[in-house]
């Protein structure tokens, strides 16, 4: 991508240069000390954080992927980050890991809170130790990125910007998924832009791995894929050659071979995934149309010699009232011996409701399977029932079935089962799985495909959040689809970084558009200017539009992006990058290790931040601290009746230190009280009656504890 210098700028000094080396020297010697001192902070935070709301989902399914090579547990994510929480567990002594885990209601609580709740501490901290490592490895990544562009003193400027940012030290310490998806997604468009840079086999190679890995990490990275598209496009627009695409095709075939593997090259049928609870959804569909079931009969009935008066017939149908009652005096049409192939009219009529609401379908199935054989034929029989039923059944060895046994046998077991359960919601995916193969033959990375599904599902509703005094509840906030608070992302990123960090990020976006080399370590251009800014815009595109309101750590994988750019302040403003770094870390490091409840002055801080928005941002870390707060005062405590508390977390509060707890009922009570920032404000109801009142304490930020046996505004009771 490089390009040759302008004749009227000076060359930078080369590498053999003695001043040159030696500053690249100091530089990189303070690279070390820096990533010393991240990695310190966040292997502290590591151990003094209690656990967050989502970490045993990954470390549990992660531990499953490793023991079993089973994908079923949190299908909604590849696999590769649990790969690495889980990891650490099979090295240490003691893991209780049932052989019949898969059974088990809510396993992933079970395992890791009730079965290993003993080494809890212990077995958090080994499983958050590889994030920290990555996002250290981050850290490096974005000081090499930028000192080959920028130069020794703009790339320690970026990374510094980046290591003691303290979202990516909040996140990057904790057993999730979103800042080892930022590293991996950011390592993966540098090693793809230094491919098209300088096009070698190990340069495509290594693109190619490090695209598979970022794709293995969350469903994000898709984005990965339009953005390397473009860049390839203007490569070769730039180049007037096609090698840049041709380079892009290795790329994705090879990163799809790494994504396959990190699924163990899965294949899996539909009819063996229905046999797991973890891969189904149940997805409510509408009932047809009076209209729909009256145009399906008349198709149906006006093949049939003999009928007569077609309305006649239709009547009791179409005048039973709703649907379900409609299949009712439908039954009878499959039942009637005249005239001749009116039963099998109407059976095959009922096929209107393939694709409705189970309940329905259940009945109708049963109208068809107990249909006599002399009137519906049998051959009918196996037409319909697989499409009423939403799945195939074959014979033990693979062929069709010739008669209705197997399926009445099926219909016995699972007559009382919630039949709005689907494998695929979206369309697209059950025609290109199930509606080319069956369900017999095996798909292809089946759970990746459903784990895109279930992605694609959930984002037409959105998640429960809270923004501004908004409370955010999934669907109704979204009617028609429409985010009404694109702006929120936006919010979220002025809040939630240091300001000056926020000024070295406009600054260097800014910058991204000047070419050439103007001090930098080689020239500047536009294809650079696209390999760095084509994802983060993208992405925070989709995200602002999008319906997933889930606070900053949804958007990480723009830090490094902005971090780099940034790192162009210090390339053409000597020591002002530098300095901006320097403010921002101060602003930032004084919260440790409470950072993800970091707000900046301009929000408040983290006192009146959290009226903005809360969401992971009180993500249940502080729950085990006011565990052991109340372990040190439990007479007092007990003596008050208990403490009144709903807490956010999977965890069973009895292994972590709690005693006698009582859930809030939103009426006013003399106590101690204490609530998550979260449940403040996104359950405010509830907790309505305590606005008068003020927090004696806030452990970690996140939680308000208040005594409120005096009366408003509360006193301080003295307790530690």
């Amino acid at each position: 991508m490089a390009s040759s210098s302008p004749a009227n700028q000076p060359s930078p000094a080369s590498a053999s240069d003695p001043a040159s080396a030696a500053a690249s020297r100091l530089w990189g010697r303070w690279m070390l000390a820096l990533i010393g001192l991240q990695l310190a902070l966040l292997l502290h935070g590591a151990w003094t954080v209690g656990p967050t709301y989502d970490e045993h989902f990954y470390i549990s399914s992660g531990y499953a992927y490793l023991r079993d090579g089973e994908f079923a547990l949190n299908r909604e994510h590849p696999p590769l980050l649990k790969y690495l929480a889980g990891a650490p567990l099979l090295l240490l002594p003691g893991i209780d890991w049932p052989s019949t885990w898969a059974d088990q209601l809510n396993f992933p609580v079970a395992f890791f809170y009730d079965r290993n709740g003993a080494q809890l501490d212990r077995n958090l901290f080994a499983a958050r130790v590889p994030f920290c490592l990555l996002t250290a490895a981050l850290t490096w990544v974005v000081f090499t990125a930028a000192r080959k562009r920028f130069g020794p003193r703009a790339g320690f400027a970026a990374s510094a910007l980046l290591a003691l940012n303290p979202n990516v030290l909040a996140n990057g310490r904790l057993a999730a998924l979103d800042m080892g998806s930022a590293a991996l997604i950011f390592i993966a468009v540098v090693a793809f832009a230094d491919a098209l840079d300088q096009p070698t086999a190990r340069r495509t190679l290594w693109a190619a791995v490090a695209f598979g890995l970022a794709e293995l990490t969350k469903f994000t990275a898709l984005l990965l894929v339009p953005a390397f598209l473009g860049l390839a496009a203007l490569a070769a627009i730039r180049g007037r050659s096609a090698r840049p695409l041709l380079l892009l095709a290795r790329v994705i075939l090879g990163g799809l071979t790494v994504f396959a593997a990190g699924y163990g090259f899965e294949s899996l049928s539909a009819n063996e995934a229905w046999g797991k609870a973890a891969y189904r959804v149940s997805s409510k569909a509408e009932a047809p149309t009076r209209e729909v079931i009256e145009s399906a009969l008349r198709a149906e009935l006006a093949q049939v010699d003999g009928v007569g008066n077609v309305d006649s017939l239709l009547g009791p149908v179409l005048g039973a009232g709703d649907t379900s009652r409609a299949i009712v005096a439908w039954r009878e049409l499959t039942r009637r011996t005249e005239p001749e192939g009116l039963a099998a009219a109407a059976a095959r009529a009922l096929t209107a409701l393939d694709g409705g609401p189970g309940d329905l379908r259940r009945e109708a199935f049963a109208a068809v399977l107990e249909a006599p054989d002399a009137l519906v034929p049998v051959e009918t029989k196996l037409e319909l029932l697989p499409q009423l039923a939403d799945r195939e059944l074959r014979q033990p060895d693979g062929s069709r079935l010739t008669g209705t046994e197997a399926w009445s046998e099926w219909y016995g077991a699972a007559r009382y089962d919630d039949w709005d359960e689907q494998l695929f919601t979206q369309g697209w995916v059950e025609r290109l799985t199930r509606g080319l193969l069956g369900d017999a033959v095996p798909i292809p990375l089946f759970t990746a495909l459903r784990g895109v599904d279930y992605q694609l599902h959930h984002g037409d509703y959105g998640h429960g959040s809270y923004y501004r005094r908004n409370l955010i509840v999934p669907s109704t906030t979204f009617k028609d689809g429409v985010n009404p608070f694109p702006e929120y992302y936006t919010v979220v990123m002025g809040v939630k970084n240091p300001i000056a960090f926020l000024v070295a990020i406009v600054a260097g976006l800014a910058l991204a558009f000047v070419f050439g080399r103007r001090a930098a370590a080689r020239p500047w251009t536009l294809l650079d200017a696209a390999a760095f800014l084509a994802f983060p815009a993208l992405s925070f595109y989709l995200f602002s539009t999008g319906n997933a309101l889930m606070g900053v750590r949804y958007v990480l994988p723009v830090f490094p992006f902005l971090a780099l750019l940034a790192g162009r302040l210090e390339a053409l403003v000597p020591r002002l990058g530098i300095g901006l770094a320097l403010v921002a870390a101060l602003e930032s490091l004084w919260i440790h290790p409470h950072s993800l409840m970091y707000f900046n002055a301009i929000a408040g801080g983290p006192v009146k931040g959290p009226e903005i928005t809360v969401v992971s941002d009180d993500w249940g870390q502080d729950v085990r601290e006011l565990g052991r707060w109340y372990a040190r005062n439990r007479e007092v405590v007990e003596a008050a009746g208990g403490l009144h508390y709903d807490p956010y977390t999977k965890a069973e509060l009895s292994n972590l230190g709690f005693g006698n707890v009582v859930r809030p009922t939103g009426e006013p009570v003399q106590g101690f009280v204490a609530v998550n920032a979260i449940n403040y404000y996104r359950s405010h109801p509830l907790y309505r009656w305590l606005i008068d009142y003020e927090p004696f304490m806030r452990i970690g930020w996140s939680i308000y504890v208040y005594d409120t046996r005096g009366g408003p505004p509360g006193a301080d009771p003295g307790l530690k």
